[in-house]
Order: C-alpha cells, then sequence, then structure tokens
C-alpha cells in the first residue's frame, strides 16, 4: 500500500487521475507532460515493445529534428542511456554535459550533439508488465543534472510509479493499428516508409520486397500524398510520430533479449 505523504503527491495523484480520465492519446501525452514539468523536466520519450512483436513503437516529444537524426544515424548503436536502462529495473539518471568516462568517443560526439537540442539529463525507467510487454520511459530536461539531482533522489519512487502508470494507458493505444489522421497506411505502404526510415533507395526497397520500381515508387508516394508530407524522409518520421504501430526506426538487434528490442517508433498524438 502506497504511504500518502511520501509518495501519492498532488502531482502523481493528478497525473493518474488525468491518465485514467485520458480519452484520446493526446490528453495522456498532456498528462505526462505536466507532471514531468513539476519535477523539472520539459521533455520525455516512451519506447514500447509489445510481446510477439519484433519492432516497437513509441511517442516522444523530442524535438522532430533530434528524431530524424537519431533515425538516421542509427544511434541506437551507441545510445549509453538505452544500452543501460535496458540491462536494469531501477531508474537510471544521466547526464549528457558529464557521462561515464567509460564512453566511447562516438558516445561522447553523441551525447554532445543530444545537448545541441538542450537535452541536458533526464531519468530513465525500465517498465516490465505481466503481459511480457517491456519499455523505456525518459524524462528529460534542458537543465543541468546538479540542479535536478536532489529532486530525482527524492521523487525517484513517484517517476516509477508515473512511467509504470503511463506505461499501462499508453500500451493499450499502441498495441492497436494506428490511423494517421483517419488515413490508415496500408500494410505495403508502411512497409516503404520503414525502409526509408532505415534510410534505403527506392531501388533498394524494391529488392528487398521483390517487388518493381515502380511499385515501390506508387506506395511511396501514395504514403506520401496522404500524410501531407514534402520528402519522403519527412513521410517516414510523420509516420512513426503519429502512430503507425508497423513502421520502427530500424531492425537493429538491440534489446529484445533483455527483453526490448530497437528503439522506437517515434509517435506524437
Amino acid at each position: 500500500m502506497l504511504h500518502r505523504d511520501r509518495t501519492m503527491t498532488p502531482a502523481l495523484e493528478n497525473f493518474i487521475a488525468r491518465a485514467a480520465d485520458a480519452t484520446a492519446g493526446s490528453a495522456l501525452v498532456e498528462a505526462i507532460s505536466s507532471f514531468a514539468e513539476i519535477h523539472g523536466f520539459n521533455r520525455f520519450n516512451y519506447l514500447f515493445a509489445p510481446p510477439g512483436r519484433k519492432l516497437p513503437t513509441g511517442i516522444t516529444n523530442y524535438p522532430g529534428e533530434w528524431v530524424e537524426r537519431y533515425i538516421r544515424q542509427r544511434y541506437v548503436e551507441i545510445d549509453p542511456v538505452v544500452i543501460a536502462a535496458r540491462r536494469g529495473l531501477r531508474p537510471l539518471a544521466w547526464d549528457s554535459q558529464n557521462p561515464d568516462r567509460r564512453v566511447s568517443h562516438a558516445q561522447r560526439r553523441f551525447f554532445d550533439e543530444a545537448m545541441e537540442f538542450r537535452i541536458n539529463c533526464g531519468v530513465t525507467v525500465p517498465v516490465h508488465d505481466g503481459q511480457g510487454g517491456s519499455a523505456l520511459v525518459t524524462f528529460a530536461s534542458d537543465r543541468p543534472l546538479t540542479t535536478l539531482r536532489r529532486s530525482i533522489e527524492e521523487n525517484q519512487r513517484i517517476l516509477h510509479i508515473a512511467a509504470i502508470e503511463f506505461h499501462f494507458h499508453a500500451r493499450k493505444r499502441l498495441a492497436a493499428p494506428a490511423e494517421i489522421d483517419h488515413l490508415p497506411l496500408s500494410p505495403r505502404e508502411a512497409d516503404c516508409l520503414l525502409w526509408i526510415a532505415e534510410g534505403k533507395h527506392a531501388w533498394e526497397i524494391a529488392e528487398i520486397l521483390g517487388v518493381t520500381l515502380r511499385t515501390v515508387v506508387f506506395h511511396l508516394q501514395n504514403a506520401k500524398r496522404k500524410l501531407k508530407a514534402v520528402t519522403l524522409p519527412q513521410a517516414a518520421v510523420m509516420a512513426l510520430r503519429h502512430g503507425n504501430a508497423r513502421l520502427t526506426a530500424a531492425r537493429i538487434p538491440s534489446a529484445a533479449e533483455i527483453p526490448v528490442r530497437s528503439f522506437p517508433a517515434f509517435v506524437k498524438f
């Protein structure tokens, strides 16, 4: 049983109530955003790997340019936070400004680039549910970790509970097929955008899928039209943000065995 004087703070109670009442994804995102801001975090990221599905999905309010770069550069392969958090059970505090001395040169450059988008520090919470699903919930801030460390230590359990609660509600939305502006992508359109997100050219996608180049171009143009995107990379990122469950950032093995697999298809409600 939770101790109301130490764990069930007004901010946590308010978030739990808002999350339970949320009838739309946007309301759920607003609830977690408000909760995060109260504790000094202006960004969040959520990665969900449903049971039986190799390709995870997620929700984020990270800057779009950073999301696109993360996908394009396949940073999941070197992201120290994802690598460390997927192996643990407890919340992990991290600092882009002062990373562990054991990080590689490439990982240090990764943190430097994150700071260009004011992603300076944060807490990542691993969540494992009883239905075989797993998630990483990250609260990030543009402030230095030194100004948040005490708050993080005092509110670690609160952040952990909020992450579990968010996962409980968000997984129900992300486990189901998604529509984008009420125009669902066809399976083939989603497949083609997946490979665009991985940096493949149309002719390469044709070879991978065993179809003609003309067919791939047809599906990509349809997807771009439905999303009202200007470029194909933009269409891929828009689809990821809006929650098409068939899409993911890459087919890179990373956390499936532990048991999360690869970084998210980013979603924005």
